[in-house]
């Protein structure tokens, strides 16, 4: 996901005001304002049966990760991935190493504050899993219920191909409900997914939670 949809993605689901415009890839026909209405629309509509358990991730190879970077309008904080370069712009870290593709990665985006009042789970995931879903040969997998910080959460993998590079990515999602949300989405070429997805993991487990400090 690029840095405009990830600036979208503040404004559906943040607290904040934002005059900025663009384009989510996928979510053309349906503006923000409607993803928030109107949950059905998506393309991938979020079922009303009984929740998954708590999924065990596969275990992962030990990485050695760097120090502890903390967001404080994001309201998380996370450990620095070697050899990764951290941008912020307000509450989205993005972090990626030298070179990287700046659509098919190697690349990992944090999105992360207060959320909107009343903010619903549902349209929360539905928002998530629309995203890209019209480029080519995309897929997504299943959802699996899994914890970030202490927090419920959902993961998603996805692959797709952009700019004629297959990719492969995961998603994840937390909404602490009135209160907090997070966003991650990573992104690498086929050939370097497996290479980095125990970065990702590595990532995902070592992130906590505070409460968010607003913008002044």
């Amino acid at each position: 996901m690029n840095r405009i949809g990830a600036i979208i993605l503040l404004w559906v689901f943040l607290s904040i005001p934002c005059c900025l415009c663009g384009s989510i890839p996928g979510l053309e026909k349906q503006s923000p304002t409607q993803a928030i209405v109107n949950p059905t629309a998506t393309t991938h509509p979020v079922q009303p049966a009984v929740k998954p358990t708590l999924a065990q991730a596969p275990a992962q190879p030990t990485v050695k990760m760097g120090d502890r970077v903390h967001c404080d309008q994001c309201g998380f904080s996370f450990k620095q991935i070697p050899g990764y370069k951290i941008s912020t712009f307000g509450m989205i870290e993005d972090l990626a190493p030298d070179g990287a593709d700046p659509d098919a990665g190697p690349d990992i985006q944090m999105i992360g504050g207060q959320a909107k009042l009343g903010l619903a789970e549902a349209t929360f995931i539905q928002s998530i899993t629309g995203l890209q879903n019209d480029k080519s040969g995309f897929t997504l997998s299943p959802q699996k219920n899994i914890l970030v910080g202490g927090q419920q959460a959902v993961s998603f993998d996805v692959r797709y191909t952009v700019n004629n590079i297959p990719v492969k990515g995961r998603r994840l999602g937390v909404l602490v409900p009135n209160k907090q949300i997070l966003m991650m989405f990573a992104v690498a070429p086929v050939d370097q997914w497996d290479k980095m997805l125990p970065y990702v993991e590595a990532l995902k487990n070592s992130i906590t939670f505070f409460d968010p400090t607003p913008a002044s």
